[in-house]
């Protein structure tokens, strides 16, 4: 049986002495942008 639908999983992480994410806060601004660059891939056309 063919899917009906495209599923598309993601997973993250992060370590605490990278620097990047030290707060549950920052994980979760980290979260939101990830969110609006998902929904709102960069498209280029080449002609």
């Amino acid at each position: 049986t063919k899917p009906q639908k495209k599923l598309t999983y993601y997973a993250g992480f992060a370590w605490q002495k990278s620097g990047q994410i030290q707060t549950q806060k920052d994980w979760e601004n980290m979260l939101q942008k990830q969110t609006q660059i998902i929904a709102n891939p960069l498209q280029v056309k080449v002609k």
